[in-house]
């Protein structure tokens, strides 16, 4: 394996410029960028999100 490769499991179906949901069909404008510790105040469970974003900011992918 190639230094800085990650490695991905699961299967991309379709190449969008936006999240889509398969089932409705409702797309959503998606922006992706690199997560700082100032966006874990953004990013709670408080907030509705239901992803462990502290532990997303210290795995160091790069």
């Amino acid at each position: 394996m190639v230094k800085g490769t990650v490695l991905l499991d699961f299967n991309v179906d379709d190449l969008t410029n936006s999240i889509r949901n398969t089932v409705s069909g409702d797309s959503f404008p998606t922006v992706v960028a690199h997560l700082t510790k100032t966006d874990l105040k953004n990013v709670t469970k408080k907030q509705g999100w239901n992803f462990d974003w502290r532990t997303e900011l210290n795995n160091d992918r790069l």
